[in-house]
Formats: C-alpha cells, structure tokens, sequence
C-alpha cells in the first residue's frame, strides 16, 4: 500500500496545472458574456435607429393632405423610414437589410375614414441579423424587431 500511495501524495500536492483548469472554467462565461454584451449593443443600436425613422415618418405622414396619405404620402413615408429621404433621392438604408417597404404599414385608419380626431399609425417589422447570438445555446442569429408610432392627423 506505501507503493500506491506515495505518488498520490505527491500528485495531490502539485498545484501545476491549475491555472488551466480554472481557466476552463471560467473562459465560457466570459465569451458568452462578452458576446452577450456585443450583440445587445447592436440591437439597441438598431432598435434605436429604426425608431427614430419611423417616428420621423409617421409625423411627416401626419402633414401630408388627407388625400395623399394613402397613396404618395405612405410611399414617401416609407421611403423615409427606410433611407431617411424621399423617392427619388439615392442613399443607403438606414438599417442594414431593411429595404421592403412592405415592411411599414398604416395600420390605422382605413383609408378614406378620416375623422378630425384621426389618429395615424405606422407599424415596422425590422430585420436584425446577429453576427455571434447562435453560439450560445438556445439563441438564434435573427430577430424581427417591432415598432408603432401614432400621430394625429394635421394635414396641411
């Protein structure tokens, strides 16, 4: 028995390989908490900038004459939430890969219902596409964020 157990007091007191193994321990937590916090940033980034385009819209919509709001009025109004100019003008989407002016739609009221009350209200499904989400367990790399904004209705 002093065979077997001599090396095992020798093994049990060697603390060489430590550093490794907590190093294992703890290096998955720290990228997926490093990651975590990259990807929310991104998010709230985007979140941030798509809210703003389409707040911006739906209060221009809300200028536009009553006659023009369900046709070229929406058609510029999307055209600003989506590229934060009118038609006509080139530029880059505001949001990578949120180019479908399908995407922004009035929601309230029907069309030719107007009231002096009228309230307009626009609706966005944007498209997020995370780069490093799915390497965490659980989590995919695409998002569909959801936005409403409403304003009266002024019409000049």
């Amino acid at each position: 028995m002093t065979t077997v157990a001599h090396p095992l007091r020798r093994f049990a007191g060697d603390a060489s390989g430590t550093a490794l193994i907590e190093m294992a321990i703890v290096l998955p937590l720290a990228l997926s908490l490093m990651i975590g916090g990259v990807e929310f940033g991104r998010i709230l980034s985007v979140y941030s900038t798509a809210d703003k385009s389409v707040r911006n819209a739906v209060r221009y919509l809300s200028r536009v004459p009553e006659t023009g709001v369900c046709s070229w009025g929406l058609t510029n109004a999307r055209n600003l939430a989506l590229y934060g100019v009118l038609p006509g003008q080139s530029a880059d989407p505001l949001v990578a890969g949120w180019t479908a002016p399908g995407t922004i739609t009035l929601t309230a009221p029907a069309c030719g219902s107007f009231t002096e009350d009228t309230i307009l209200a626009l609706d966005a499904a944007v498209p997020f596409q995370a780069f490093m989400l799915s390497a965490l367990p659980g989590f995919s790399n695409t998002f569909t964020l959801n936005l409403r904004h409403e304003e009266r209705h002024v019409g000049e």
